[in-house]
């Protein structure tokens, strides 16, 4: 088991600055979507908005689903992306005026597993002075919901007991805390 003095790391970095496991900044984007005579909302552009931004920017196929809506503005829905992976990411859309146009942010965290792993070797070097390697599984990101957690299993590189971190996802951007147990 490794602890830190007080039991706990955060995700704050020795230079106070905060540290965020996600590939790229949440998604804020500002869709011109069309509308058809009949006063339903044409989301089919905002489907492909986000599809591409999670393939190009991420990397990550999906098939992206929105439900019908009709116009009005200030209207607040989620969209789901299918991952290939077999996770799906909300995504919030609003309204943003009687006319088809619509903004779009994540309602969900994407967390790099990769940079994960990083961050909990890291503080158990900082704060046990031991070498270690973290396991937070195969895949190569986790949808999460802020306020969540997640375990990685810690193994120390030369023997002995292993232990556990417990990471926190705080919020749409990332950013999390590490307890090193």
């Amino acid at each position: 088991m490794f602890k830190s003095p007080a039991g706990r790391r955060s995700s704050r970095a020795s230079n106070g600055q905060q540290v965020y496991l996600l590939l790229a900044p949440a998604v804020a984007l500002v869709i011109l979507a069309a509308c058809s005579v009949s006063n339903q909302l044409d989301t089919s552009q905002g489907e492909s908005e986000i599809k591409t931004f999670l393939e190009d920017k991420l990397g990550i196929q999906a098939k992206v689903s929105c439900p019908d809506r009709e116009l009005k503005q200030g209207d607040v829905f989620e969209c789901t992306a299918e991952l290939g992976d077999g996770q799906s990411l909300r995504m919030q859309l609003t309204q943003d005026d009687d006319e088809g146009n619509v903004s779009v942010k994540q309602a969900q965290a994407i967390i790099d597993v990769e940079q994960a792993v990083a961050l909990i070797e890291q503080e158990v070097q900082s704060s046990a002075n031991v070498t270690v390697t973290a396991d937070c599984g195969t895949t190569k990101f986790l949808i999460k919901d802020p306020g969540t957690t997640f375990d990685c299993q810690v193994i120390p590189t030369a023997g002995g007991p292993g232990g556990r971190a417990v990471v926190t996802v705080n919020d749409v951007d990332g950013a999390v805390d590490v307890v090193v147990e």
